[in-house]
């Protein structure tokens, strides 16, 4: 953790935090990180009343499938979610690791599972 006790001398959060990727690297830890587990873009929504007639329209259309505007539905999620399985199938299959931790969001999860 960057924030723990022995990077404490570090004042700069972005020396910081490479100094801590540092330490994992020193600790034989590897790691990726994919953009196809990010969490789902619900759109950039500034003002209250377009939320609200969004919200009734994925209502009525179904969450899954209902694409917010500018974002993206639940269905392009499992889609984004469903090549990095594909991807990480491979990395099994060839052994590139042996153990295997996934960060990730609520929705990507749900999909995962």
């Amino acid at each position: 953790d960057p924030q723990s006790e022995e990077f404490a001398s570090i004042a700069n959060h972005d020396e910081k935090v490479k100094a801590w990727y540092r330490r994992l690297m020193q600790l034989g830890l590897t790691w990726n990180e994919d953009s196809r587990l990010r969490e789902q873009d619900f759109g950039n929504y500034q003002n209250p009343e377009v939320i609200r007639r969004a919200k009734e329209e994925r209502h009525r259309f179904g969450a899954f499938y209902y694409r917010f505007p500018h974002g993206e539905s639940a269905s392009d999620v499992f889609d984004r979610v469903s090549t990095f399985l594909d991807s990480l199938w491979r990395s099994f299959e060839m052994n590139r690791s042996r153990n295997y931790v996934l960060v990730t969001h609520g929705i990507v999860l749900r999909v995962l599972l």
